[in-house]
């Protein structure tokens, strides 16, 4: 039997609304390869890392990042990072944590099923906030089962779940500078040929 994947995503934006980065990382294995992964870890690119002892797989770690431009909601950047998260393992299910509250309630609470059966509408009668990624998600997710786990923010705590988390959360901060960077001064990205 194949032990599922556990998936972590962060959002973050510089201002709110503004240039927008998320961070998703999954993993699968021995924790203390999965930290020894991260610890070391070079920005350069999504990866898909593997630890191997001489015989087997000791941990697999995939990590992705992104950035939205011009500008983007924290909303819109967690929901992102969970988005791709989900779309990145292959097997049936996974336990996924994230520090967006919103982002765990709409799922456990049964807020997104009842937005769909209501026509994407609240309770209230107003329109539901970023459909099309409401959308894309469920797409995504499809038949494969997610459970959902709210976690503190920032804790900067020394366990696992802690530490995986404020590493999403530095690469998605970082996602978020190189987009305002990009979004301030996007003549760096031009080139004039000669």
């Amino acid at each position: 039997m194949r032990v599922p994947p556990t998936l972590f995503s962060d959002g973050s934006v510089i201002g709110n609304p503004g240039p927008g980065g998320w961070a998703a990382v999954v993993v699968c294995g021995d924790q203390d390869a999965i930290l020894d992964v991260l610890d070391n870890y070079v920005l350069d690119g999504d990866q898909e890392i593997k630890v191997l002892t001489a015989d087997k797989l000791l941990a697999a770690v995939k990590v992705m990042s992104g950035v939205e431009l011009p500008e983007s909601t924290n909303i819109r950047m967690e929901m992102r990072a969970a988005i791709e998260a989900i779309r990145a393992f292959r097997l049936s299910e996974a336990e996924l944590y994230t520090d967006c509250e919103f982002m765990a309630n709409s799922v456990n609470q049964g807020w997104l099923s009842n937005w769909q059966k209501r026509g994407w509408h609240k309770k209230g009668g107003a329109s539901v906030a970023n459909r099309e990624l409401w959308e894309e998600f469920l797409a995504v997710k499809g038949h494969k089962v997610v459970r959902f786990h709210h976690i503190a923010a920032h804790t900067n705590g020394s366990d696992f779940t802690s530490r995986v988390n404020s590493f999403c959360d530095e690469l998605a901060r970082g996602r978020a500078r190189l987009g305002s960077i990009v979004a301030t001064q996007p003549d760096c990205l031009e080139t004039t040929a000669e």
